[in-house]
């Protein structure tokens, strides 16, 4: 499992070299933070490619079906 925390100007970057660097080496499970955005996208490999597995933002509650249990508030982890 691999977490991005995107910051300004990375979007390009993460949203596709480094994507695609973590596809073709198997990383399972790639999710990108934009704290700006106040977002979260868990991307899942399938059949060699990422698909969009769970998305939240603002003040939403992010679970993940691969991660039974995991419940995060983003209300809690967005700054103010």
């Amino acid at each position: 499992m691999l977490i991005e925390i995107l910051s300004p100007g990375s979007h390009p970057r993460d949203r596709v070299l480094k994507l695609e660097a973590y596809r073709k080496s198997g990383v399972p499970n790639y999710w990108l933070v934009d704290p700006v955005e106040c977002t979260i996208e868990a991307f899942i490999l399938n059949n060699e490619l990422y698909a969009l597995a769970a998305a939240a933002c603002g003040n939403e509650v992010f679970s993940h079906s691969a991660f039974p249990g995991l419940e995060i508030l983003l209300k809690d982890v967005w700054f103010e």
